[in-house]
């Protein structure tokens, strides 16, 4: 081997390649076999390359190329290979230092673009682009140093390849006559044979996927998945067919060969030694697209004859544990359309075929007509009439200006107030919403995983809103909205939330509370002392140590003494500076913050606030006893403030619609429906005024708890049954009625609670 770096060694000097040199850069030489067994000599540049700053060019990829042809339609090929490519390019005079390596004959430096740096390839590739510039992509093709040229017929091919030597000679550039190829049918161009019918593997490369051993290490299994990968294009639903073989390359897991992985790695072998030739797509025919949802996502390309061209498909494989791990029916949906053509208009043109059936859209000029936010000024814009009262005459002129009708659709003007927003970007065209498509659009923005996913108020929702939308009270409604989502109170932390004040425990003088702490894991002592206490007092910071035989000495618990008041107030007086006096009140609707993660579930997406709750009674310290409103249960132990925040209900949202659009405004009376349905306030509460108060023990906690308040809607009464048809409406109103007596009585029972 140092006689062949020898050798090349004074070749490549003779040649003007390399020089001696005095840099203090210097890489180590690397010795790499050839295909045709040759020698070549190459430099470990790595810790150059890490402190290099990287170029960035374009190189063709497969897609591009395949792509190419199929618009050529080519039949003869020719290939091109230039003779050290890379040395043919000089290297700048003032940094060719960098490029200096050490071998036993000394350190040697590079007058020629060398082997192994990470701008190499890309600066060859920017070269070879700058001289085929006219042609290529139109009929050569230029991979770094390989370049492919193609043609219909022979004429042209003779044509096309002096139009590439003519640029080549100007550029003073060298070609290798062995590896060239002239003008033949099939032709093998960067691992894949290329000829008219289409692109298909390279017999050479699959033999090595072949002979390949089974793996016994995830080194082994990844090295086996780079040389198949390269070729999954040709192998269809590769993803899972590959799969066993990729969950072997997952982090923290043991390699372990299963049954499953054995049929994986049979089954690619023998897909890619039998892998079929893929047509080239005809881009002046029909194409059809096709689109799948599963634990997979794939995309595959037809022809009209219904032959397969292309398809690639990827395996996700955390999706796919995920959903797999969920014990429910999974649905997925399928959608295809047929474009014609490959130009925009033809696309169009084809998705206006398609036919959506059983979709009724809302007519938003009549809607927004019948709203009464824009009814007067729609009229105004229509007609030029305006109401009668002249406040709101004035009004409705004044805000006309902000409109516009634009094909009887009333949009208002917004303009954004940001100087890095370019001025023809600044006004922007805000749809008027009316009143019953409010909800549907907060939904979209906020509740909707691909549209909102519960994003927050000014910046995400109200922001989104904002760029198409419009109407009064906008920004309170969407505040309110968000403010009220459930989901966001379960999930998201208070925001803006004080802690309750500290309350210490009471001190009268210094020495009132030792800490103490036990220093073991020393050398016993003559004495047999092995152990030390350490008491600090909280007051004073007074510090004392005694020696124990033990650690469960009784001398431990004497030594602690009272009286740190004045420590505490301290303390509790910067504390309290960020504190605030809980504001909560008795029968108050409240979320109760939960720590404890059910098993199987991430902490991170699990839901740590849950109730609502109400409270019952006020307790001390700025406790809280809490019962659950669904259910009814008490919580045992009184809760601390600071796990409590306030709970909106989404019924006060502005967007929901009044009673007046869902139930008649007829009035009940009295005389149809008899109060048979719930249990009168005098029997589920005999002698209010004079029944006695529960004892409460010594911890303020009342032990006894009034009877919970009982509706029978289940029984029909006779009246009910003889009522008419017609009287449906009134039956929903008592119903009504009934629900707001129990929640009288509820308000009243816990206000018994916190009697004192």
């Amino acid at each position: 081997m140092r006689k062949e770096l020898d050798k090349q060694l004074d070749e490549m000097e003779r040649n003007n390649i390399i020089e001696e040199s005095t840099s203090p850069w210097h890489s180590p030489v690397v010795l790499v076999k050839k295909r045709n067994g040759s020698i070549r000599v190459c430099v470990d540049y790595r810790a150059l390359n890490r402190i290099t700053e990287p170029m960035s060019a374009v190189i063709p990829t497969m897609t591009d190329i395949f792509d190419t042809l199929a618009d050529s339609k080519p039949e003869l090929f020719s290939s091109l290979d230039l003779t050290s490519g890379f040395w043919q390019v000089p290297l700048d005079p003032t940094t060719k230092h960098k490029s200096a390596f050490i071998t036993h004959k000394g350190v040697y430096e590079f007058n020629r673009l060398p082997f192994g740096m990470m701008n190499s390839p890309l600066t060859f590739q920017c070269l070879m682009t700058k001289v085929l510039k006219d042609l290529n992509f139109k009929i050569a093709l230029v991979y770094i140093d390989d370049i492919l040229i193609f043609s219909k017929n022979f004429e042209d091919h003779l044509n096309h390849l002096q139009q590439v030597f003519s640029n080549l000679r100007e550029a003073n550039l060298k070609l290798n006559p062995e590896k060239c190829k002239f003008a033949t049918r099939t032709i093998k161009y960067l691992g894949h044979v290329i000829s008219k019918d289409g692109i298909r593997v390279n017999p050479e490369n699959t033999e090595k996927v072949k002979d390949f051993s089974r793996p016994t290490t995830a080194k082994q299994v990844k090295s086996f998945l780079g040389m198949a990968n390269y070729y999954r294009k040709f192998v269809k639903d590769y993803a899972h067919i590959a799969a066993p073989l990729t969950k072997l390359l997952k982090k923290d897991q043991r390699f372990k060969w299963t049954s499953e992985c054995d049929i994986a790695f049979q089954n690619l072998k023998d897909r890619l030694t039998s892998a079929p030739i893929l047509s080239f797509p005809h881009l002046d025919k029909p194409f059809i697209l096709a689109t799948d949802s599963s634990e997979f996502f794939k995309w595959i390309y037809f022809k009209p004859d219904s032959k397969w061209i292309r398809t690639c498909d990827c395996l996700w494989s955390e999706l796919a544990d995920h959903l797999g791990s969920i014990d429910i029916p999974k649905e997925y949906s399928e959608v295809t359309f047929i474009y014609k053509g490959e130009n925009e208009d033809a696309v169009i043109s084809s998705l206006q075929t398609v036919t959506i059936n059983d979709i009724q859209l809302t007519n938003l000029a009549e809607e927004q007509e019948n709203c009464r936010d824009f009814a007067d000024i729609i009229k105004y814009k229509q007609t030029g009439r305006v109401p009668q009262n002249p406040e709101l005459a004035r009004a409705v002129v004044a805000e006309s200006y902000n409109f516009e009708l634009e094909d009887g659709i009333l949009k208002h003007f917004y303009s954004k107030r940001c100087k890095k927003v370019p001025k023809d970007e600044r006004l922007v065209k805000q749809i008027a919403v009316p009143r019953n498509l409010r909800d549907s659009i907060l939904k979209a923005y906020h509740d909707c995983i691909l549209g909102g996913g519960h994003q927050g108020f000014e910046r995400r929702t109200y922001a989104a809103i904002r760029n198409k939308y419009f109407w009064p009270s906008m920004y309170s409604d969407i505040n309110q909205y968000v403010k009220t989502c459930e989901v966001c109170q379960q999930s998201k932390r208070a925001f803006n939330s004080k802690p309750p004040p500290l309350q210490p425990q009471p001190t009268n003088d210094i020495f009132g509370r030792w800490h103490m702490d036990i220093l073991s894991g020393l050398p016993t002592t003559k004495d047999k002392y092995k152990h030390v206490l350490l008491v600090v007092d909280s007051y004073s910071k007074w510090c004392e140590a005694f020696p124990l035989r033990s650690e469960e000495a009784e001398t431990s618990r004497k030594i602690a003494a009272k009286n740190i008041k004045q420590a505490q107030e301290r303390y509790k007086q910067q504390y309290d500076k960020k504190s605030k006096e809980p504001e909560f009140q008795p029968a108050q609707r409240v979320w109760l913050y939960c720590t404890k993660v059910p098993v199987g579930k991430a902490p991170k997406l699990h839901r740590k606030w849950s109730g609502p709750y109400y409270i019952t009674r006020i307790g001390p310290n700025s406790t809280y006893k809490l019962r659950n409103c669904a259910t009814n249960k008490e919580v045992v132990s009184m809760v601390n403030a600071q796990r409590m925040k306030p709970y909106y209900d989404p019924k006060d949202r502005p967007t929901n619609l009044p009673d007046e659009f869902q139930n008649d405004n007829e009035e009940l009376n009295p005389e149809e429906i008899q109060d048979d349905n719930i249990i009168d306030n005098d029997q589920l509460l005999p002698n209010n005024r004079q029944q006695p108060v529960p004892p409460i023990n010594n911890n303020g906690i009342n032990r006894q708890q009034p009877p919970i308040p009982v509706i029978n809607n289940n029984r029909p009464t006779q009246n009910q049954q003889q009522l008419p048809v017609d009287r449906i409406n009134n039956r929903q109103q008592k119903i009504n009625n009934q629900h707001k007596i129990v929640k009288q009585i509820r308000e009243v029972q816990a206000l018994q609670e916190i009697q004192p």
